[in-house]
């Protein structure tokens, strides 16, 4: 990280006050072309430093969730739950063609 994009980490933001305060000095070095916002990746919006390249993953508090404000090597991306659904529904047609095939059998 460098002097320019330097903001400081939050694991979360202890309050709208806080993330306030961060938003405008966030707000004021994407208006100079800092940092850049380079849309939305692994759930959160995907920042990153024009100077040095580094990699920021931040999403903002909404109500009971208090956000967060980390580099990319301090963020850890949330489960894939997609290959999870994918997994699960691929077992239930198994499972449906067997018995359908078990009924079928049985009634010759």
């Amino acid at each position: 990280m460098c002097d320019k994009c330097e903001i400081g980490e939050y694991q979360n933001f202890d309050s709208y006050q806080t993330h306030d305060k961060f938003d405008l000095l966030l707000t004021q070095k994407q208006s100079k072309n800092i940092i850049i916002d380079k849309g939305f990746k692994n759930s959160a919006n995907y920042l990153v430093c024009n100077y040095c390249n580094q990699e920021f993953f931040y999403s903002p508090p909404d109500q009971a969730w208090r956000g967060f404000f980390l580099k990319s090597e301090n963020f850890i991306p949330p489960k894939d739950t997609d290959v999870t659904d994918k997994n699960k529904k691929v077992i239930n047609w198994v499972i449906y063609i067997i018995l359908v095939l078990l009924v079928i059998w049985l009634l010759n």
